[in-house]
């Protein structure tokens, strides 16, 4: 069975409420943690009441949820460091483990299978990140002003023609424990990037704001966007 670790916040989090937002009739956490059914799922939390509600739950035997460290209880504190700590917590060494998040509500457990699968049959790659597909012009801010990061504006490419750009979504991040021990990144020394497209990209934050837009534009049809 596939492993993957997942960070679930409620005291820690800039945002605590977000885990337990309604989706779908149930906690956005346990609408996530039942979709992977099909993985052995290791939750990091600082709730101790999130661990008692999942391992009182049947349909979430697949979870192995455990109290996060004292010392990373803080809302800055980076995701390398609680891998460092799930991976010695489960005492994995060799395998490909993965990390998904809470508030990707349409993520496939196929979508993340598929990124395990690529990870297993292409060595030159140490890790699959999730990521969107950008074909745009970029410009980067300098001191003296803006310059063309991939484009010359003198010679324009039609856009759907340019090299894409892979924009890390956050969706999912693939990775074999042993290279992660050496690097201490997630993104390995080698990744490939493994396109992610709507609506599996799709973060809550931003469903949360579309709601409330449109709260707004109904409950003032006349108001201007």
């Amino acid at each position: 069975m596939r492993v993957l670790f997942i960070p679930i916040e409620f005291q820690s989090n800039i945002n605590p409420s977000i885990n337990h937002v309604e989706f779908q009739g149930q906690p956005l956490w346990r609408h996530t943690l039942s979709r992977f059914s099909g993985f052995k799922l290791f939750v990091d939390t600082d709730s101790p009441q999130l661990i008692e509600s999942i391992q009182h739950d049947a349909n979430l035997s697949h979870v192995i949820p455990y109290l996060r460290d004292p010392d990373l209880i803080d809302p800055h504190t980076s995701v390398d460091n609680l891998i460092s700590y799930f991976l010695d917590y489960s005492r994995i060494r060799h395998e490909p483990v993965g990390q998904i998040h809470v508030t990707f509500p349409f993520l496939q457990s196929t979508t993340v299978e598929k990124g395990f699968d690529f990870l297993k049959m292409n060595s030159p790659y140490d890790a699959v990140i999730g990521a969107n597909r950008v074909r745009a012009r970029f410009w980067r801010e300098e001191a003296f002003g803006y310059v063309p990061v991939n484009h010359h504006p003198l010679k324009l490419q039609r856009t759907h023609r340019m090299v894409p750009y892979m924009e890390e979504n956050s969706t999912f991040y693939l990775f074999n424990a042993e290279v992660f021990r050496k690097t201490k990144t997630r993104s390995g020394v080698n990744p490939h990037f493994m396109e992610v497209g709507f609506p599996e990209n799709l973060d809550y934050h931003v469903l949360e704001r579309m709601d409330t837009l449109i709260s707004e534009l109904n409950n003032s049809p006349n108001q201007d966007i």
